[in-house]
């Protein structure tokens, strides 16, 4: 998913309520912070409690425990709900006290569990991978899981029509080869120590990043390795996404509309409009496909003022130039026209430079077939 999209899920989720924990993995302690002032100015939250450690030791777990316990037991009477819990790294803790700390996090499972807040870790990326294995049973516990790590770049591929951009952010794409890598790397060595498959922690993330990056036969391989009646229970809707991705950018239509499905009976389920929003645009893609152009057109239409509601833009700008794309089919060229320069407006103001270049590429084909009618 896209940066946006995992940060919309956790500002609903906050704004709802909806778990009693999350995990949330970041770059560093400054954007940490910044998250949460994001949040705050967003959602206005009410009084909130940040609680930062150092992953130093059994006496640091305990801690920040009965700090947040403290701090719960308050909350009511200061109609405080949210609690976040910073990782400041572990730079100069040794590897025997970073494992006892979280160790005794794991231990303490069920007394997080048991606040009466919504308790939200903002993690470091090696803290974040060491919480998930080392921790494993308090990590099971944790119902949402959120990186707003940078995802890689949108590369060029062949398909029958252009590719929409759904990420503004990105990491190149031999970061993203590299990351799958130490991913499968780190699933085999756990695999032997656990004797059990880790599809949470590694291969969904592997086959996450091998899908954006374009890389469909590294993501096919991957796939072999997850089966999907072993997938918990809050993967699934990831694995609805990711699977239908898979196979549109392959072009396997029945397979991808299949997934979508899912994914969108899951999103309706839950309220999540980002998401909602997301099902009905690339359901109008998959019509698109199919020429069942009016039926796109449905789905485009129900899906760009819900991308207006949640001030999505990029959906926004994807919706209104996949309008054109069908105006562009059925020679209605003033709306396609139309369409098109008002998505690369907005394509502009975001800087998405492959929407930019997808509409600049169109308008140029509207403008050709117009000197050629005036021939």
């Amino acid at each position: 998913m896209s940066y946006a999209e995992e940060y919309d899920i956790l500002k609903n989720s906050i704004k709802n309520i909806m778990p009693d924990m999350a995990m949330v993995r970041i770059e560093t302690v400054s954007k940490a912070h910044e998250l949460i002032e994001s949040l705050n100015l967003q959602l206005k939250l009410p009084a909130f409690y940040n609680i930062e450690f150092q992953p130093n030791g059994v006496r640091a777990a305990v801690e920040i425990l009965n700090k947040a316990r403290d701090f719960s037991l308050i909350s009511k009477e200061q109609d405080t709900e949210i609690i976040f819990i910073i990782d400041k790294g572990s730079l100069n803790v040794p590897e025997p006290d970073q494992i006892d700390f979280w160790e005794t996090m794991n231990a303490q499972r069920e007394l997080w569990g048991s606040l009466k807040a919504y308790i939200i870790f903002i993690m470091l990326p090696e803290e974040y991978d060491k919480m998930l294995i080392i921790a494993h049973h308090l990590t099971d516990w944790i119902p949402l899981k959120i990186d707003l790590l940078k995802k890689p770049d949108q590369k060029s591929f062949t398909d029958t029509q252009k590719i929409i951009s759904d990420s503004s952010d990105g990491i190149s794409g031999k970061t993203a080869l590299s990351e799958i890598d130490n991913l499968l790397q780190s699933f085999k060595e756990a695999e032997k120590k656990r004797g059990k498959s880790l599809i949470r922690r590694f291969l969904l993330p592997a086959f996450d990043l091998a899908v954006d990056a374009f890389d469909m036969k590294r993501a096919a391989e991957i796939r072999k390795y997850i089966a999907e009646d072993k997938i918990q229970k809050a993967d699934i809707m990831q694995w609805n996404r990711l699977n239908f991705k898979f196979y549109f950018y392959t072009s396997k239509n029945r397979k991808a509309a299949e997934y979508l499905l899912r994914f969108k009976k899951d999103a309706e389920q839950i309220q999540d409009k980002s998401k909602i929003a997301f099902s009905y645009l690339y359901t109008g893609m998959l019509k698109f496909r199919t020429s069942e152009n009016k039926e796109a057109l449905k789905s485009y239409e129900i899906a760009l003022p819900i991308y207006k509601e949640i001030r999505n833009r990029l959906g926004e700008a994807n919706c209104i130039s996949s309008i054109g794309e069908i105006h562009l089919r059925e020679s209605h060229n003033v709306e396609a026209l139309k369409a098109y320069e008002a998505a690369l407006s907005i394509y502009k103001e975001i800087r998405n430079r492959l929407g930019e270049a997808n509409c600049i590429s169109s308008i140029g084909e509207i403008h050709l077939r117009e000197s050629h009618n005036v021939e």
